[in-house]
């Protein structure tokens, strides 16, 4: 028998995203997976109270037995936090509801992966950059007592989609601080204790076989349509509207 998989969906209230997301994962993914837990968050973030219940529908229609948080206050780290500690299996999949799965993965091509040292698996989109490595990475400038300076590049970890060893998320989630994005907590210097923890392991790529990628991100064309931004401010990420392009200026009209 295979290591047993709880599923994590982290939700705005973005209904129309959701669907598609739950609709291509559910062919290709969930319906390989018997989920002991399903343990989703919608936050009240974008959209409305009645689409966040729209979500919750959407969510139950597939999952009947999911736990659903509906917090008051919106925290994406927060919701992380919260949904990591409750689940319970071997392996997690992490999932936000703005991506599409493009190829199938069977559950024993993930057990096979996610083995020693390797906490996680993140699956393989157009925006990542691998560096051409088999694991992921973030470049770090260090200064030394000489005064030099050198690029190191340190073992790091993304969230959203991937596997998870089910240990490693939930001491990941007893770490992790609310207020700095969940993501760059574990190789940003934003949190020594979850760092130091989560560096002795790696995160793995996992590639597409029929192509590069299996999954895809429509959530930068659903911010790129309303023209939201997102930074990181302050080791947090902050969605704010972008300004109004300006027209082009109008040549003075030649004088008559």
């Amino acid at each position: 028998m295979g290591r047993g998989c709880d599923l994590v969906l982290i939700c705005g209230r973005r209904p129309e995203l959701l669907a598609r997301t739950l609709e291509s994962f559910g062919e290709k993914v969930f319906a390989y997976f018997t989920f002991g837990a399903v343990i989703a968050n919608i936050d009240p973030f974008c959209g409305t109270d009645a689409e966040g219940g729209e979500c919750e529908r959407l969510i139950r229609a597939r999952f009947p037995q999911a736990q659903v948080f509906r917090p008051e206050v919106p925290g994406f780290a927060a919701a992380v936090i919260r949904t990591w500690a409750a689940t319970r299996a071997e392996m997690v999949l992490h999932l936000e509801d703005d991506w599409l799965a493009i190829e199938t993965l069977e559950p024993a091509r993930i057990e096979a992966a996610l083995q020693g040292e390797v906490k996680a698996l993140t699956l393989m989109s157009a925006t990542k950059n691998t560096r051409n490595q088999q694991f992921q990475t973030s470049r770090r400038r260090v200064r030394h007592a000489d005064g030099s300076e050198e690029d190191i590049f340190v073992n790091a970890f993304s969230t959203s989609p991937g596997f998870f060893e089910g240990d490693f998320l939930r001491r990941s989630a007893a770490l992790m601080l609310p207020e700095f994005d969940p993501e760059k907590q574990f190789f940003r210097s934003l949190n020594p204790a979850l760092e130091t923890y989560a560096m002795q392991y790696r995160c793995r790529f996992l590639f597409g076989r029929e192509g590069p990628f299996l999954v895809q991100d429509i959530g930068r064309d659903w911010r790129d349509a309303r023209r939201i931004g997102k930074w990181l401010v302050k080791g947090q990420s902050v969605w704010a509207p972008l300004p109004d392009p300006q027209p082009d200026p109008q040549p003075d009209p030649a004088p008559e």
